[in-house]
């Protein structure tokens, strides 16, 4: 008896130390686990940043960031303005030059560095070269530094502004003499690009125009951020769009969102290959024109400003320059991933039936459905399906706002009731957007491509991507 009670406590205490045991290898084992993982994830190994500048006072902000033979870099202290050439790899500072005046604006134009400079009472463009940083010329502006709003200078040199007194009002300046061009409402963004044209903003309202033509009206999304070359910019919400002309005109269409965090105009940069790169807080990424990411980089902090070539950053009492270099990433060569020449199944058309959904009152087709692919969706019975004027029809293709029995057919994308979807469809889908973005309609539920009951931006850009495939069969 007393050798089984015996027995018993040492089985307890043996299940109990290995129970202990194993308790605590499991713990061990997850810790390791969690360190051996963790620090691939939520530590990532930034950027080394070379000193660029001195500015124990932070007083320094850029005024520009790009890429010119090597980079070119200026900056503007409450009492002096700093034009700096570095070296793209390392950083390293090159030649540098400083003016005894603020500034709040630089450019190049070619190969003319041109900045905006103040005294106490006037406003000078200087022109200086780009590649030595030395002096070219300098031109005194008709107005007080106080009273200037909006501004920009043209590649000819043309001077484009606003005043404070007079907001909805363009001055434009150039060797010719002066003109102005009032608009609708207060002028809240003007940018220029290196095909001579100019964009507007005012009044909620885009206006495009070529040098020494007129202005025209082109429906936006949001008021934008910056132009990115002569055809593509970005907008405060983040959409990146590009500017093309049709029969219709012109109009801009979205390509897709690339973040939702900007903080200013110096946080995005388009490369040598039409890539965007923006930094989304402390991460720089870089984005293809549908969107797709290409890379990305990790810096110590937010970037001050951002070119292809680097970033510069406040790294306590220093502006520092962080070299980015995105390797190009070619599409795989395995020749798997490519139907061959001899497969018959890419040479015969699909005798697949469109998809077809019927919701509520609409029936949801994809473009280029007809007629004979709905009626095969009442068979054995019969539809009744009528065309925009109210006739019957039995074959043809399909479009949106015509009828089967009671149903109202959607085309999905096709928002104007032509069948087809192309950037036509893009300018009314921004109306309805800009109207209301509620789906009330036929019309306005074939935009409504993700199905949220709304029209919103998400619809917008898928709709654009559409269209782009549609334009490249």
């Amino acid at each position: 008896m007393a050798g089984s009670i015996l027995r018993k406590k040492v089985n307890r205490s043996l299940c109990k130390n290995a129970a202990v045991v194993a308790f605590f290898l499991f713990s061990v084992s997850f810790v390791f686990i969690v360190l051996f993982l963790l620090p691939g994830n939520a530590s990532v190994e930034a950027l080394p940043a070379a000193p660029v500048l001195s500015d124990p006072q932070g007083e320094y902000f850029p005024l520009l960031l790009e890429e010119y033979n090597n980079v070119l870099l200026a900056c503007s202290g409450a009492e002096d303005t700093l034009l700096l050439c570095l070296d793209g790899k390392t950083g390293e500072v090159l030649l540098q030059n400083e003016i005894p005046a603020p500034s709040s604006w630089a450019v190049r134009r070619g190969a003319h560095l041109l900045v905006l400079e103040y005294s106490e009472n006037d406003v000078i463009l200087v022109a200086y070269d780009a590649g030595t940083l030395s002096e070219l010329s300098r031109s005194s502006l008709p107005f007080h530094p106080d009273r200037l709003v909006q501004f920009d200078c043209g590649m000819n040199g043309t001077v484009y502004y606003t005043l404070s007194d007079s907001p909805h009002t363009l001055w434009m300046l150039s060797a010719s003499g002066e003109e102005k061009q009032e608009f609708p409402g207060p002028v809240e963004y003007l940018e220029t690009a290196g095909d001579r044209s100019l964009l507007v903003f005012a009044a909620g309202k885009l206006f495009y125009a070529r040098q020494g033509g007129t202005f025209q009206e082109i429906p936006c999304l949001a008021p934008p951020y910056k132009r990115l070359g002569d055809t593509m910019l970005i907008d405060q919400d983040g959409i990146v769009s590009t500017l093309k002309t049709d029969e219709a005109g012109m109009f801009l269409a979205p390509l897709f969102r690339c973040s939702e965090q900007l903080t200013d105009a110096f946080s995005f940069s388009l490369d040598g290959e039409n890539c965007l790169i923006v930094s989304n807080g402390s991460t720089v990424l870089r984005y293809d024109t549908e969107g797709q990411t290409l890379g990305s980089y990790h810096l110590a902090s937010v970037p001050l400003a951002l070119c292809p070539a680097g970033a510069i950053l406040r790294d306590g009492e220093t502006l520092s320059y962080s070299a980015l270099s995105f390797v190009r990433e070619d599409p795989p060569s395995d020749s798997s991933a490519f139907p061959s020449e001899s497969d018959p199944s890419e040479k015969e058309p699909s005798t697949e039936k469109p998809p077809i959904e019927m919701e509520a009152q609409y029936i949801l087709m994809p473009a280029g459905a007809t007629a004979a692919d709905l009626r095969e969706l009442f068979k054995p019975g019969s539809v009744k399906i009528c065309d925009l004027a109210g006739k019957q029809i039995t074959q043809g293709k399909l479009a949106t706002g015509m009828t089967a029995d009671d149903w109202f057919i959607v085309i999905k994308g096709d928002c104007n009731g032509t069948g087809t979807v192309n950037s036509a469809d893009l300018r009314t889908a921004l109306s309805l957007f800009l109207k209301s973005g509620l789906v009330t309609d036929a019309y306005s539920r074939a935009v409504d491509l993700n199905d949220n009951g709304a029209v919103d931006t998400q619809d917008l850009l898928l709709l654009s991507a559409m269209v782009g495939k549609q334009g490249k069969r």
